[in-house]
């Protein structure tokens, strides 16, 4: 509604669980149309009509960045965060093993379906990189250069 956004944009909502496919995870994009121009002899001037969406797989993505493993570099691998938490939104299953080695799935917050089953993909999201328990990397420095190569 265009209340909700008074400036138009198009905006991409934070990824949440499928419900219709347990392990799955989804994107939103959503962006407001509006018309001007004559329509069944009525004159619409920048007139709200409609918002229209899409949802995207983090699957999808995550396919993208299993091929990209090991190509810049061995031993390399993209991911894709949130610039300001840093907290995961899309990564590889191959790529979940290597920076959350020490989560077994037996953490209290996990629904009692997903206990003891190796981390997935759905499992990541939003897991926060600079954490005590995530030292697979010094991931406060790399949040440091991004967030100055973003300003």
């Amino acid at each position: 509604h265009p209340d909700q956004n008074p400036r138009r944009e198009a905006i991409l909502l934070p990824p949440y669980p499928d419900v219709a496919q347990p392990g799955k995870s989804l994107i939103s994009a959503t962006a407001p149309v509006y018309f001007t121009g004559t329509f069944n002899g009525y004159e619409y001037v920048d007139t709200y009509l409609a918002t229209t969406g899409l949802d995207i797989d983090l699957t999808s993505i995550a396919s993208v960045f299993a091929d990209l493993e090991d190509r810049l570099a061995l031993g390399s691998f993209a991911l894709l965060v949130d610039s300001q938490t840093f907290k995961v939104v899309s990564i590889s299953q191959s790529v979940v093993q290597k920076i959350f080695p020490t989560r077994t799935g037996n953490e209290t917050s996990r629904s009692e379906d997903r206990r003891n089953q190796p981390y997935l993909v759905s499992d990541t999201i939003f897991q926060p990189l600079i954490d005590e328990g995530v030292t697979s990397a010094n991931w406060s420095l790399l949040q440091k250069l991004v967030l100055f190569e973003t300003k």
